[in-house]
């Protein structure tokens, strides 16, 4: 028997446990932390390249990079903004799905041992 959904505490954040699939994404009203974790985390060109979009920014936040897809898809809100809180559930989605990949290197990764595999 299981006791339920068990809560991983080594997440510091309620932005990390969304973007690791843990949180729902359709339930979500706090779009403006996850999207700032991807935007640290995942390159800009990567952005670029799977949406086909531009970002005119080196180092964009998450709203950047929202208002860039949400324009770019023809998201908008009434008032003729970008819907950012659209287009960051899309990009959630595709995260958790793995259309976005973010891979990092182990702790203990030797650079000049495999200077050649990166």
């Amino acid at each position: 028997d299981c006791p339920g959904l068990v809560f991983p505490n080594f997440t510091s954040t309620r932005a990390e446990m969304v973007c690791n699939g843990v949180l729902p994404i359709d339930t979500l009203k706090d779009w403006i932390g996850p999207a700032s974790y991807i935007a640290l985390r995942i390159p800009k060109q990567v952005f670029e390249s799977v949406y086909k979009i531009h970002i005119d920014f080196t180092n964009p936040t998450g709203s950047q990079i929202l208002q860039a897809y949400s324009k770019h898809r023809g998201y908008m809100t009434g008032r003729g903004l970008p819907d950012e809180a659209r287009g960051a559930k899309i990009i959630l989605k595709d995260l958790v799905a793995g259309k976005l990949l973010y891979c990092h290197l182990p702790p203990d990764y030797d650079k000049e041992k495999y200077k050649n595999v990166i």
